[in-house]
């Protein structure tokens, strides 16, 4: 009878240990995930002196490593909607505690979209709508500096230039912004301004920013620092992401759909991969749309100082350059129609 006492005695021991060790894990690895499961995406801080522990949702810091489980990301509800994000009639300042020496604002039109001035639905000039993401939204410029305002300058009043550019935006969340919100301004050209980045999964991208922005406010670190982390957990997202299926997924298809619209549009590219610029090619020959690429057309290199601000967007100087050659296409394009007249 003892015997037996003693064996349940050791038999509760056990349970209360497994589940003592269960509960600690679920507390350490949000969700009771291991970093050992293949859809963990594992980012070396180490370097960016990163020791704090920190957790968050689906992602934890822990010695020195950022641990995201991109399964449980992706079965995560959108924190916001990316074509529908930005104040109407408002503004934001221009962060100036990372890597800008930028002072100003952002300015947001009627719309929500980055512009000094209302778009209005009443149609009396050739209309042009630039498609895009941060880098034609204007990251880190003035709004006097973006590409849009300053083709606009260049242009004069016979044409109407809409800035459609938003963080985040790959090329099928562009696609569905000018269908949603474009259409009705009855374009007569769209210029795709395209970035490598397009071909990744805006949803995940925006996911995890928002866990990632989420996870390091928590550490004793600088913004600065907190910049790094992001940018180091977004790099390695992106390098994990299989190029033939982003290409199909987030590039040919909504090109295939824009095709179908009946509108014409060009694909101006900044600098890409030459597998990436090899897949451009082949689309703009089996869609049959003018496709340009700006290290060839004006020297675009974002190794250089003078073309990239701080984190490597598009500077005041690189946006003026984009904007004379934009001008030359869409002369070109309506010939005829010229400034002032």
């Amino acid at each position: 009878m003892r015997a037996r006492i003693v064996w349940i005695f050791f038999v509760a021991l056990v349970l209360l240990f497994m589940i003592s060790f269960v509960s600690n894990q679920h507390t350490e690895w949000s969700y009771g995930y291991s970093p050992k499961e293949t859809s963990i995406l594992k980012v070396d801080v180490r370097d960016l002196n990163v020791s704090d522990y920190s957790n968050y949702s689906v992602a934890v810091i822990k010695e020195g490593y950022v641990y995201v489980n991109l399964s449980l990301l992706d079965d995560k509800e959108m924190p916001y909607d990316p074509i529908d994000h930005f104040p109407r009639n408002g503004e934001w300042p221009i962060p100036t505690n990372l890597g800008s020496n930028v002072t100003g604002v952002y300015t947001f039109n009627n719309e929500g979209l980055r512009s000094l001035e209302d778009y209005s639905i009443e149609k009396t000039n050739t209309r042009i709508i630039l498609l895009g993401d941060s880098f034609v939204w204007g990251a880190w410029v003035l709004d006097n500096e973006t590409s849009s305002y300053y083709l606009q300058e260049k242009l004069g009043n016979q044409f109407d230039i809409f800035n459609f550019g938003i963080f985040w935006l790959n090329t099928e969340k562009e696609v569905e912004l000018l269908q949603k919100r474009g259409l009705k301004y009855n374009p007569d050209l769209v210029i795709i301004l395209f970035h490598s980045t397009d071909l990744e999964d805006t949803d995940r991208v925006i996911k995890l920013d928002f866990v990632v922005n989420k996870l390091v406010s928590e550490l004793n670190i600088t913004p600065i620092e907190e910049y790094g982390i992001q940018r180091r957990v977004y790099t390695a997202l992106s390098n994990s992401q299989d190029f033939e299926e982003g290409f199909e997924t987030f590039v040919l298809s909504p090109l295939q759909e824009l095709s179908k619209l009946n509108i014409p549009f060009s694909l101006v590219s900044f600098p890409v991969s030459p597998a990436l610029r090899s897949n451009l090619v082949d689309t703009s020959d089996e869609l049959n749309f003018p496709l340009y690429f700006l290290d060839e057309e004006i020297g675009y290199d974002d190794s250089v100082e003078k073309w990239r601000v701080w984190d490597g967007h598009s500077s005041a100087y690189a946006n003026n350059q984009i904007a004379i050659f934009l001008e030359k296409l869409i002369r070109q394009e309506f010939e005829g129609i010229e400034n002032g007249r």
